[in-house]
């Protein structure tokens, strides 16, 4: 499923350009990357293909502040929303749903 997220202009100086990642729910660690569609500074839009269910991350790299660019993680639903949660709630989400199917 392709999953698209649109995201907001932002100072190119303090911030990094927005990311998106697959998370292997077995280990925690990102799997692939998806990709950020954007200029510099610009609304834009990440995207990613991944099946329904997974762990994903998504945030933005703050350079003045790195306690407040921590990432977003959701499990992806079957409409191709994302319902946000903890790192460890998402990855202990993921596995229950891997384990009843």
């Amino acid at each position: 499923m392709r999953v698209i997220i649109e995201t907001d202009s932002y100072n190119e100086k303090r911030y990094s350009k927005p990311y998106i990642a697959l998370i292997d729910p077995s280990t925690g660690e990102v799997d692939r990357w998806g990709a950020w569609i954007g200029k510099a500074g610009e609304a834009g839009f990440l995207e990613i293909d991944v099946p329904v269910n997974s762990v994903i991350m998504l945030g933005q790299k703050d350079y003045r502040n790195a306690k407040k660019g921590k990432p977003d993680y959701g499990i992806v639903q079957e409409d191709g929303t994302v319902n946000y949660y903890t790192k460890a709630e998402a990855i202990k989400t993921a596995r229950k749903a891997s384990n009843n199917e």
